[in-house]
């Protein structure tokens, strides 16, 4: 689909929300976390691998999540790959070995903030409770967000990964654990009905403001 839109890209006068081809490539979790880096924004620690020995032997607790999409699809059904708690005894070497995988310390307890970026709209909103759950994707439709506001530095930080990335809309995870603001990942095409809904945050409104800007 992307290749299908990035041929008529080049037509002059028209805004894309986003760009097809650049909203291909900003999938890459490697390049985002690569950019947040960039911007000066804390990730967690961070280990992308298919070598089982390369993990810290320490007793740290880890999650992991996939490289690329977490969206398996099928003629049948689609299913989705969810951030999952490991414990390093129950990684198989043999089996790692065959794709990479983006493990990363985990961050407990933490505050999960879902931040939609909308060109220079900064619109946060917060977990009211995660209900242990490492993933709050997990919860949902049940998960509850509430209006947020984060520190001027942090939200210029999170304007600056999505221009970086050259998209004008980007869904960003972030968690608030240890007394710092850590970057999970934006999702290019993230769904954002229901937080308007749930959290009564005005992203029509910076959508349909962005468009009519040239």
């Amino acid at each position: 689909m992307a290749n299908a839109f990035g041929r008529v890209t080049g037509i002059p006068g028209v805004k894309w929300v986003n760009d097809p081809v650049k909203n291909s490539a900003a999938e890459s979790k490697i390049l985002q976390l690569s950019r947040a880096l960039d911007v000066g924004l804390d990730i967690p620690t961070t280990w992308i691998t298919n070598d089982v020995t390369s993990l810290p032997r320490d007793k740290r607790q880890l999650i992991a999540k996939c490289v690329g999409s977490p969206l398996v699809e099928d003629q049948d059904k689609h299913s989705f790959v969810f951030t999952t708690e490991v414990k390093l005894e129950d990684v198989s070497g043999e089996e790692l070995r065959l794709a990479p995988v983006i493990f990363q310390e985990r961050l407990w307890p933490k505050v999960d903030y879902r931040v939609t970026v909308v060109e220079d709209t900064v619109l946060a909103a917060r977990l009211v409770e995660n209900d242990g759950k490492i993933d709050w994707r997990t919860i949902l439709p049940s998960a509850k967000f509430e209006p947020a506001t984060l520190p001027d530095n942090v939200a210029s930080k999170l304007r600056e990964i999505v221009s970086r990335l050259g998209l004008i809309f980007g869904a960003i995870d972030i968690v608030f654990a240890a007394n710092r603001y850590y970057f999970l990942e934006v999702n290019p095409n993230g769904e954002w009905g229901w937080l308007q809904t749930t959290a009564d945050l005005p992203i029509a409104s910076a959508l349909v403001d962005a468009l009519c800007r040239p």
